[in-house]
């Protein structure tokens, strides 16, 4: 059994984010995607440098999951959010809306709750500062995730086009309405 601590994350932590990022990313990315489309993606949107300003983005806020002496999942959420494209805009039905732009754990804690925590946290902190709405997106290959996404009450809403090292790949774009995430949980201790 997993235990883990939930905490909002620190500019020290830029560098085992990235890391983090580095070996979660390609958990969720399209089957077609090279290693080099993904390591293109990860130098270019998942470094520690862009964890940093992230981290300094008074409307950028990121959770970790520590077990033990590492982080072991993060969530990411935009208040602001710079994926929202006039495509996406136009299918939001939910204002304001914020951006669940990352949610990842290390392999080994899938099917622990961690992710399900850390979205928890993450969905309740946008709903305390203003949002009704929150969005993501997910490539359509992607099961685990689309499931995963449902069980949290998110639903599809329509189509997005991501690019992955320089290609487009199709992901579906999926909205939950605030005011239906439960209330966190005390303490933020998990077992």
């Amino acid at each position: 059994m997993i235990a883990w601590t939930i905490r909002r994350a620190e500019s020290a932590d830029a560098p085992a984010l990235a890391a983090l990022a580095a070996r979660t990313f390609p958990l969720a990315c399209p089957t077609e995607a090279t290693q080099a489309e993904m390591a293109a993606h990860i130098a270019d949107h998942l470094s520690a440098t862009r964890f940093q300003t992230w981290l300094a983005d008074p409307a950028t806020i990121i959770h970790v999951a520590e077990v033990a002496d590492h982080i072991a999942g993060y969530v990411m959420i935009c208040l602001e959010p710079e994926e929202e494209t006039p495509e996406v805009a136009a299918l939001l039905t939910l204002r304001p809306a914020c951006e669940v732009s990352k949610c990842y754990v290390e392999s080994q804690a899938h099917g622990s709750g961690m992710a399900s925590e850390l979205m928890n946290v993450a969905l309740n902190q946008a709903r305390s500062l203003g949002a009704r709405g929150a969005w993501l997106g997910v490539n359509v290959d992607n099961a685990r995730a689309i499931a995963f996404y449902g069980n949290c009450g998110f639903s599809t809403i329509g189509p997005r086009r991501y690019e992955v090292g320089g290609r487009a790949h199709r992901d579906y774009l999926m909205q939950i309405d605030l005011d239906t995430v439960p209330a966190s949980y005390e303490p933020t201790v998990w077992l």
